[in-house]
């Protein structure tokens, strides 16, 4: 689903009603943002943003991949999360119309489409579907997390589709998701790579342990997990490598 298809889906409901849960997670899954207005003070996100702010008789926000950033503290030039975000945040602005008809409009330089909320026959807000992508690209949420992490490698994670065959020397791949996590090589042949944020324990455990090793490990939970956290875990910046559009 794109912005389009969503902002037509949307169109003409009725206020209290702008969207379902479903459509919210399919926004999400589909990297979409959804904006509108709810009473005479806030602005409602829904999507791959889930959030609210406050727009009594309107208000500028600023968005990233991350969500709302706030940079109130814009004189403060020790805050190298505010520089950074500074430098990646898109504004929406909410404002407000006094006539009404609509109540709500929003204004942004992110690439949008636009759909009215109704009441009692009026239009109340017209909201807007934009991308994730238009506000922050994934190749630039790598660049960002390689100006706030220096000193981490960087392990490219390319998905199995992308070399299925052999019948050629390069492949083409797509930027996808970049995180911070630690990662761990499987003692054991064909095992594949371990990460830290899966925080799944047992397995962890009987992968990188031997099977003597395994069978002695302690009952108690607790031990367990100390153990599982001093395994050689190494942090880097996890960059997933996907299939090309």
């Amino acid at each position: 689903m794109n912005t389009k298809a969503m902002a037509l889906k949307l169109n003409g409901r009725e206020i209290g009603r702008e969207i379902t849960r479903e459509e919210a997670t399919r926004a999400k899954e589909n990297g979409l943002v959804v904006v509108y207005g709810y009473s005479d003070d806030t602005m409602e996100l829904n999507g791959a943003i889930s959030a609210e702010a406050g727009a009594f008789r309107g208000n500028t926000i600023y968005v990233t991949r991350d969500g709302i950033v706030e940079l109130e503290t814009e004189d403060c030039d020790c805050c190298k999360y505010f520089q950074t975000a500074k430098k990646r945040a898109k504004a929406i602005t909410a404002v407000w119309h006094d006539e009404g008809d609509p109540v709500w409009t929003y204004e942004t330089d992110i690439p949008h489409e636009t759909f009215d909320i109704m009441e009692e026959g009026k239009v109340f807000c017209r909201g807007i579907v934009f991308s994730i992508e238009d506000v922050e690209s994934k190749i630039d949420a790598l660049l960002k997390l390689m100006e706030e992490n220096p000193a981490l490698p960087i392990v490219p994670m390319v998905d199995g589709e992308i070399v299925a065959g052999d019948n050629f020397g390069t492949w083409m791949g797509r930027w996808g998701d970049a995180r911070v996590d630690k990662y761990l090589i499987p003692s054991k042949d064909y095992e594949p790579m371990i990460f830290k944020s899966d925080d799944d324990v047992a397995d962890t455990l009987e992968k990188y342990l031997s099977a003597t090793e395994f069978d002695a490990l302690p009952e108690d939970e607790g031990e367990c997990r100390q153990l599982y956290d001093a395994l050689p875990w190494t942090k880097a910046i996890i960059v997933n490598i996907d299939l090309p559009d």
